[in-house]
């Protein structure tokens, strides 16, 4: 897979539906349920892909350009389950967490439902970098 469409608002629509797909935050229900060894909440979401990191790439440099910082790119990773590496980078602090979820706007409904639990419980001050 190669490049984002030229269009920004297409842009955002590809990233929203990659992240609703292949993204990650943490179950903050879960923690809120006293469920998790840690207790405080990571204040981070994650994007992640199997085999090519191109895409992955693109989409990192794409969020950047919008003013998300976002971590390295990890990988690649090798886990029993999957045949293909996976490749992944983090968003992380609230700060970060609330400018993606205002710009790319996520419609997954549980994984948006624990950004604005994320976003409601974490101390803004939390950081992880």
């Amino acid at each position: 897979m190669g490049k984002l469409p030229e269009d920004r608002e297409l842009q955002k629509l590809f990233i929203r539906g990659f992240w609703d797909a292949e993204g990650s935050c943490p179950h903050v229900e879960k923690y809120l349920k006293g469920e998790r060894k840690r207790k405080k909440i990571p204040p981070q979401i994650g994007f992640h892909q199997n085999g090519d990191k191109t895409l992955l790439e693109e989409i990192r440099k794409n969020l950047i350009g919008a003013g998300i910082k976002c971590s390295e790119l990890d990988g690649p990773l090798h886990r029993p389950v999957n045949k293909k590496p996976e490749f992944r980078f983090f968003i992380y602090s609230v700060k970060r967490v609330r400018r993606f979820y205002e710009l790319i706007k996520p419609e997954h409904p549980e994984k948006k439902m624990r950004i604005m639990l994320l976003l409601e419980n974490v101390n803004p001050s939390d950081r992880i970098l």
